[in-house]
């Protein structure tokens, strides 16, 4: 997962997010969720504004690996960055990639215990 956040600190840049999650245990041929989130306390602490927009969030990607190749349509993004798909490969100097913000994975979130029919499940010894 790779999330490009403005940068309040610097007027034309971005933050880059980036977050690996495995899974186990997917069916194939059926239809699957998953996510990542950027908690409210985190988007405000990125901003220094009390609460997030979503024009605070430039681009979100994903990219699809199974058994560390490329899955058939497993790129993807909300927009192009630089004329690009998969934005978050293109080096520039507006761009900064940082750790000191995280992007969590579903298990690590009040949610943990929804929907668990629903999104695969997470291997929690691959963290």
């Amino acid at each position: 997962w790779y999330v490009l956040v403005k940068n309040p600190e610097r007027s034309g840049t971005f933050l880059k997010l980036e977050k690996v999650v495995n899974h186990v245990n997917v069916v194939e041929d059926e239809e699957v969720f998953f996510s990542v989130y950027l908690s409210p306390a985190t988007l405000s602490k990125i901003t220094g504004k009390r609460t997030g927009s979503p024009s605070d969030i430039e681009a979100v990607g994903v990219e699809i690996l199974i058994n560390g190749r490329q899955a058939r349509d497993g790129v993807a993004t909300t927009q192009k960055f630089g004329g690009k798909t998969d934005w978050w490969t293109i080096q520039s100097n507006k761009v900064v990639q940082t750790n000191s913000f995280k992007l969590l994975d579903k298990s690590e979130t009040p949610f943990k215990f929804l929907w668990w029919d629903r999104y695969v499940e997470i291997d929690e010894k691959a963290k």
